[in-house]
């Protein structure tokens, strides 16, 4: 009887342990589900709020769609693929000027691999979005398909043709096995920003013949400001940058006489003709005189309403810059012609 008891109590042992265990794996899947649980939630919030709510939850908020928090200082490399080149253009620059030798850029060589430089502002930076929908990106991994494609991008916020111009002198010479360069043309070129944003000698170089004009330069950007009022002010200093009251013309004139032309594209991102706009049509008739290649994207947009256009083309009603679906087709055109025109010789790579 007493056997009879012990057995007992070890087989009730037995089922209270295995109670305690199976309970125990229940808690740690429970949690286990309300982690997974909580991540799906987290990912799913942030999607519906980056893709319908991008103003309210996004805008000038997110460093991972390149935008630049006002107020904060965060250097190049902060913002991943989009700053590295940058980064090291600058980087290197300064090396150079203090005299510590010329290294070879970015560890390009001339090896086989078909190197761009895309060189311009926010367009090319790709604000607003995120790293892989940026046209620099995706011309990159399209040609890399054909041969091998090595795109640097060298975009930054607020640039000016100037800077662009500065950027270019810097990386040729750093590196003169560049393929081909892309230039982004916006209407806001013509505006100027500090002389030392890359290099002095540079800038004051450029700018000397033009003294005897005061000079325009780029008004810093309230984020906090209504969208309509934004627009409006914008067009008010694209305008005042076109006026011959200011040096900012003769300053554009002179920069386009020193951009390449040989191994370059003048990429315009305006989606409608550019003829019915006076200042872009300034800026390319000084272009052609200079015998700069142009290149035009409105041609995959003229069959679009205003409506489809506004909705398509821009990132959404707070952000004005060029959408992925835009990008897209940025890179299309250019792929298009890269692949097409025995001129950029990169028809020469895929004979090999």
């Amino acid at each position: 009887m007493k056997l009879q008891t012990v057995e007992q109590k070890k087989l009730a042992e037995t089922i209270g342990n295995k109670r305690k265990g199976k309970s125990k794996r229940n808690h740690i899947v429970l949690i286990l589900l309300s982690l997974l649980s909580f991540t799906i939630s987290l990912k799913a919030s942030l999607w519906i709020a980056e893709n319908f709510f991008f103003d309210k939850f996004f805008y000038y908020k997110s460093i991972k769609h390149g935008y630049l928090i006002p107020g904060k200082y965060l250097p190049y490399q902060a913002y991943g693929k989009r700053g590295r080149d940058l980064a090291s253009l600058t980087e290197q620059t300064r090396e150079l000027n203090e005299r510590r030798g010329a290294p070879q850029i970015l560890g390009t060589t001339d090896d086989g691999v078909y190197t761009i430089a895309v060189v311009g502002d926010s367009m090319v930076w790709g604000q607003g979005l995120r790293e892989k929908e940026r046209f620099a990106n995706v011309l990159e991994r399209r040609l890399d398909r054909i041969s091998p494609t090595r795109v640097i991008s060298l975009g930054y916020p607020g640039d000016s043709m100037l800077d662009n111009y500065i950027k270019y002198t810097l990386m040729k010479h750093l590196n003169p096995s560049i393929d081909l360069y892309i230039f982004g043309v916006v209407d806001n070129d013509l505006f100027l920003n500090k002389p030392d944003r890359y290099d002095s000698a540079l800038f004051e170089e450029v700018v000397d013949v033009c003294r005897e004009k005061p000079l325009f330069y780029d008004p810093p950007f309230n984020p906090s400001q209504d969208a309509q009022e934004h627009t409006q002010q914008y067009a008010q200093n694209v305008k005042m940058s076109f006026s011959d009251s200011y040096a900012n013309p003769c300053i554009f004139k002179k920069t386009a006489s020193l951009l390449p032309q040989r191994n370059a594209i003048y990429l315009i991102f305006a989606p409608r003709s550019i003829q019915y706009d006076q200042h872009f049509s300034r800026m390319e008739e000084i272009m052609q005189r200079n015998e700069l290649f142009i290149l035009t994207v409105s041609q995959y947009f003229e069959q679009m309403s205003g409506q489809e256009l506004h909705e398509k083309y821009y990132i959404s009603d707070g952000e004005g810059h060029p959408s992925a679906f835009a990008n897209e087709i940025f890179a299309q055109a250019l792929f298009q012609e890269i692949t097409r025109n025995p001129r950029w010789r990169f028809t020469d790579l895929m004979k090999r």
